[in-house]
């Protein structure tokens, strides 16, 4: 675990592949590809506004 994110072991044998996540037998732990994490937008608003 780094950051309270688990880490993958590459060295550990083999690539990594999604059905390593079948194992997390809550269904915690996922497989994602791609962007993860993408800059928020930033709103502002004003006094008596909201953002819908």
């Amino acid at each position: 675990m780094h950051n309270n994110l688990p880490l993958v072991d590459y060295s550990a044998g083999g690539p990594a592949r999604p059905e390593a996540t079948f194992r997390c037998p809550t269904g915690a732990i996922r497989w994602v590809e791609g962007g993860q994490f993408q800059p928020s937008k930033l709103v502002q608003l004003t006094l008596g506004e909201h953002g819908d």
